[in-house]
Order: structure tokens, then sequence, then C-alpha cells
């Protein structure tokens, strides 16, 4: 373990953020999704942007979604407002994710199908992510 925490000369907001963020990503990747949901709830203390915020809680969303807590899910998708184009695709996929376990399998496939053409038709999405 090189950094089992925060060093101590991180002390900005952005880079509070951006470590946290790498850190629940890591959290993510190892199973440990109980921790990383922790993480993502200490991002929310920050003053954050609106856009960051939104990032933050639809990355808290799948983690919900990903431990079964499907309805403190859905409450937290709830608060999400205004999206970039990027979050919007990030948004229609966790939609489609919530339809899925309502049992509603065609409108969990059209929000699916919302999603991959929102980001086929955007070209900003395909060079952010790419």
């Amino acid at each position: 373990k090189r950094f089992p925490k925060r060093p101590f000369y991180i002390i900005s907001v952005p880079g509070k953020l951006k470590w946290d963020q790498l850190w629940a990503k890591k959290l993510d990747e190892q199973g440990r999704l109980k921790e990383a949901y922790e993480v993502y709830c200490g991002l929310l203390d920050l003053p954050l942007f609106e856009d960051e915020e939104n990032d933050i809680r639809l990355a808290q969303v799948l983690t919900l979604l990903l431990l079964g807590d499907t309805r403190k899910a859905e409450t937290i998708f709830q608060r999400i407002t205004i999206m970039t184009v990027r979050q919007r695709c990030r948004s229609l996929h966790l939609q489609s994710c919530f339809d899925e376990r309502a049992g509603e399998f065609e409108e969990a496939r059209q929000n699916l199908l919302a999603a991959a053409s929102e980001y086929d038709s955007n070209k900003d999405v395909r060079l952010a992510t790419g």
C-alpha cells in the first residue's frame, strides 16, 4: 500500500475531489462497494459545483445499485438536477437499470438505446471518453 489514505499535502478542493474520486473508483474495482459509497458521501461535504455534485451522485447511485439498495439509489437519483450531455448518458443507463429491476424490460431497452444514440450523436462525449 503506497498511500493508504490521502496524502497530507493535498489540501485544495480540486485535489481532494480528484484524489477521493480515484480512491472510490479503486474501492469499486476491488469490490469494496460500501467503503466506496462512504467516500462518495464524504465528497458531498466539499464545496462543489453543481456539475461535480451530479457526477458524485451518479457514482453513488451506481454503487448503491451494485449493493442492491434500489430504494436509496432511486432517492438519490431523484435529487440530480440539470445535467451535462455526458451525465445524461449515464443517467439514461441508470434509469434503464431501475426499469430492469422493476421488470419493465422494454422501457429499460428504450433507455439504453437512447443513451447509446445520445452518446453516438454527441462529438464532445466521444472526445471526452475516447
